[in-house]
């Protein structure tokens, strides 16, 4: 009987879909169906005995949500003078949030020496988050915070618009303009503040023609006292765009210098979703850890079958059984009629 056959009497896919359920993220859900039995004594002893901290970590409260955990390795294999956007720098944002999470609950597995081991991989890079936060809303919107000069930027451009506006206000206001003006309201053209004029009273209203309306009937106006007002706020928007780029490209670099630590979290966060996940298949089952020994012996006390609990969806309706091989018997015969419950 070759593997592929054992693991399909053994219903082996069903036990690594439980799992594989049970973890929170994309990769941890990967990392479950690439699961194997393992074979070295030394590598099963550990991988239980994390199962079993992280089992009884789940017993005392102790958790963590996987589901914002990414692949950040695509952000890594492209162009190296690649700019992140919004979205790249969110993924890395929400992963370096989980690793912080992690690291603040350390503490909470003092007691358990493996599970702590995984743990102490994870590394905060507070300073990535702490930027984070500054540059960016929660939408995406830039924030002022995200630079001094932006700030700066941002300010000036405030106090133009003002002070166009209070200028057009005042023209709207002005009865000398009462007869021209097809509304009062003041409107922008091309990123430019116009106030709507009449067609044919375009020559009583000194300034620039930015727009008309469809039937001609309107026209749109820079009056000239704000066209010097209206350059500059289109220098600003300029100088704002160049330094978000510069925003951007700085803060991209600086998580490119990160990328040893995000990659090794990104693992480490990995197998903490997929371990956790087995815990969590343990949790429902009742397992308990079971005792490796060199002798070819197999001693089952009080066993139930895995499969037949989680069809039934309550351990007490599964009846257990007690199992000695290898000491007195070295081989057990199962017979009965087709259909039997031989295989179970």
């Amino acid at each position: 009987m070759n593997d592929k056959e054992l693991y399909a009497d053994l219903e082996y896919s069903r036990l690594v879909e439980e799992v594989y359920t049970r973890c929170e993220s994309i990769l941890g859900k990967e990392r479950a169906k690439q699961l194997r039995p393992l074979s070295e004594k030394t590598e099963i002893e550990a991988s239980l005995e994390l199962v079993s901290e992280l089992q009884e970590a789940l017993n005392r409260g102790i958790s963590i949500n996987f589901t914002d955990l990414s692949n950040l390795q695509p952000l890594f294999t492209e162009a190296t003078y690649s700019l992140f956007g919004f979205e790249e720098f969110q993924q890395v944002y929400l992963q370096v949030s989980l690793a912080e999470g992690v690291s603040e609950k350390a503490e909470s597995v003092e007691d358990f020496p493996v599970l702590k081991k995984l743990w102490q991989k994870v590394k905060p890079l507070n300073e990535i988050k702490t930027r984070f936060e500054k540059i960016f809303a929660p939408e995406g919107e830039v924030l002022d915070t995200a630079s001094v000069e932006l700030n700066r930027i941002r300010k000036r451009f405030a106090s133009l618009q003002r002070s166009i506006q209070k200028t057009m206000q005042n023209m709207l206001n002005d009865a000398r303009y009462e007869n021209f003006l097809q509304d009062k309201f003041i409107t922008r053209r091309e990123g430019r503040y116009v106030l709507p004029v009449k067609g044919n009273a375009g020559a009583f209203v000194p300034g620039i023609v930015q727009g008309q309306s469809g039937s001609g009937s309107t026209l749109f106006i820079e009056p000239e006292s704000v066209v010097p007002l209206n350059n500059e706020l289109q220098l600003l928007l300029q100088e704002e765009k160049r330094e978000i780029f510069n925003i951007f490209n700085e803060f991209t670099a600086q998580i490119k210098e990160q990328k040893d630590i995000l990659i090794a979290n990104q693992e480490a966060l990995t197998e903490l979703d997929f371990r956790f996940g087995c815990a969590r298949l343990c949790y429902t089952l009742k397992a308990k850890k079971p005792q490796i020994v060199d002798e070819p012996a197999l001693k089952l006390y009080s066993a139930r079958h895995p499969l037949l609990i989680l069809s039934l969806n309550d351990v007490k309706k599964v009846v257990p059984f007690d199992l000695n091989l290898g000491e007195t018997a070295r081989i057990i015969l199962l017979s009965g009629p087709n259909t039997g419950g031989k295989t179970v």
